[in-house]
Parts: structure tokens; C-alpha cells; sequence
């Protein structure tokens, strides 16, 4: 049987996005035997201070296939990809928000980091509670108006980061302070993606948005408060008054729906209206 290396960032590691990425390396390969680093930790915080036994087993398999953060590679796993190409394994980048995985032939030197712009990246998501998306689209900004080195892009990111964002940020529901949620977040999917949503959660948000504007019906906010065509009042009675507990819902319509009622789309994820759940992880 074919082996895959599947290489990513520790501290991805018995998270609830390393269940989701290596779901994609199964429908993907799906007769190959995936080899996880992750488990050959004694525990999740051991660093990979020996990478010649990680050599050994990307020399045992025939695929690796790698996870970034913010596009770049962090220490680890750019040693362990390097090794791979320069040893002639097929690599794949997996993008894990889309499901792709994309061969590649080699990676630019920019997006491999060392141990130092590493550490500055994992301090920059963590401290600020931006996900890796949004840690990218700062990074572009900065390097692409100052032309600094990684470690100086982050560091003037990290003293000019707009205070109020970083307020909006911390007065998010703590809960959603987990790795997946740091990372991830439903409207990062495309909008294709088919969501299975808790109807009655969409209800009581749509009978608290009544309530605030004070509309007698569900036509009366729709048509006269929201100024919205019958086709989307169609769409709305759909879910005020389906007798269904679930509705399959595409990402691009919720995301439609939030800007309607003019609430930002973590309210959603506050809500836990997916009614989909990942399986707990050890």
C-alpha cells in the first residue's frame, strides 16, 4: 500500500482542523495509508527536535502532502518539504478551507520560514485573534508598501494592527477561542459549500430582528423594514415557518442573509447554528 507524510504545523496538531485536513488526504487518496507526525509526539508540545527520524518516515512514504499557515510553511514543516522535493517525492500544498490539493514542483524561499518567523507568525495570530487569512491580507499590505523582511512585516504589524479591530476581536464570545476557530470560520468556505443549519436558531434571530424594529408580521419586516424583493420574502418564510428542524442552507445565502439583517457573521457562529460537529479530539 502507498503511504502519505502528512506535514503541518504542531500546533495544528489533535485539533479539530487536523480531523478536517485529514479527511481531505483519505477522499483524496483513499487508498493510501496516511503517516501523521502527530502521532509519534510523546505529547502535542513536543517540538521536533529530532528531524532525522522525520526524514525516516517521509523516506517510507511516496506522497507528502503539507497545510501552511497564512501561505507560509513554518520551520518544520519547510524542512520536511524541502527534504521531500529535493529527494523526489510528488508534494501537494493542501488548502484545507477549499478542499484542494494542488501538486507543487518546488516553493518559493519567502514562504519557508525559519524557527525566529515562525514563532513571530504563531505570536501575531494568537496575540491579535486574527485568523491566518486575515494575518495574510495584513502581511501583503505591509510588505507590499514597505518592501521589510518577514520579521519586520510582522513586527510593524503587530505595533500598527488597527486598535479597533483588535477591540472587536476580544470582545468575542471566548468560546470561539479554540485553534479551529482561530483558523477557520464558516464564511471562509465558498459559497457553494452546503451548510445544515439549526432552523429554530434562524428563527429566534429572525423573531429578535422583528421584535427590534417592531413589525407586526414577517411580511412587514421583510417587504417594509428590510426593503427586500418577494423572492427573498419567500426565502425568509421558508425558515420562519418550516416545520423541519434542519435546512440545507448554501454558505453564500447565510452570507446574504447576515448582511441583510445587518449583523456580522460571527453571530452565527456564536449562535452554533451548523448543525454539523466535528468529533471531539483527544
Amino acid at each position: 500500500m502507498a503511504r502519505s507524510y502528512y506535514a503541518h504545523p504542531k500546533e495544528i496538531y489533535y485539533t479539530e482542523r487536523e480531523f478536517k485536513e485529514l479527511e481531505i488526504i483519505k477522499r483524496s487518496f483513499p487508498v493510501v495509508e496516511i503517516i501523521n507526525p502527530a502521532e509519534y509526539q510523546e505529547s502535542p508540545y513536543r517540538p521536533h527536535s529530532d528531524m532525522s527520524f522525520y526524514y525516516g518516515l517521509i523516506n517510507s512514504c511516496d506522497i507528502v502532502v503539507y497545510s501552511d499557515l497564512a501561505g507560509f510553511l513554518t520551520a518544520g514543516v519547510a524542512q520536511e518539504v524541502k527534504y521531500a522535493l529535493d529527494h523526489g517525492k510528488e508534494v501537494y500544498r493542501l488548502d484545507w478551507r477549499t478542499g484542494q490539493l494542488i501538486k507543487v514542483q518546488e516553493v518559493p524561499k519567502e514562504k519557508m520560514l525559519n524557527i525566529e518567523e515562525s514563532q513571530l507568525l504563531l505570536d501575531a495570530i494568537f496575540s491579535t485573534f486574527l485568523d491566518d487569512t486575515e494575518i495574510a491580507q495584513q502581511i501583503d499590505i505591509i510588505s507590499s508598501k514597505r518592501g521589510t523582511c518577514f520579521c519586520d512585516t510582522i513586527r510593524l504589524l503587530l505595533k500598527n494592527i488597527d486598535e479597533a479591530l483588535l477591540a472587536k476581536k476580544a470582545s468575542q464570545d471566548r468560546s470561539l477561542v479554540h485553534v479551529l476557530s482561530r483558523f477557520y470560520h464558516w464564511w471562509q468556505e465558498p459559497d457553494g459549500v452546503r451548510y445544515n443549519v439549526d432552523v429554530s436558531k434562524l428563527k429566534n434571530l429572525l423573531k429578535e430582528k422583528m421584535e427590534a424594529s417592531n413589525s407586526k408580521s414577517l411580511r412587514d419586516f421583510v417587504r417594509r423594514e428590510l426593503h427586500l424583493t418577494k423572492s427573498r420574502y419567500r426565502f425568509y418564510s421558508e425558515i420562519m415557518f418550516s416545520n423541519d428542524p434542519t435546512k440545507i442552507t448554501e454558505i453564500g445565502s447565510l452570507k446574504r442573509l447576515c448582511d441583510e439583517l445587518s449583523i456580522p457573521y460571527i453571530e452565527l457562529e456564536r449562535r452554533d447554528i451548523r448543525r454539523q460537529r466535528f468529533p471531539n479530539r483527544p
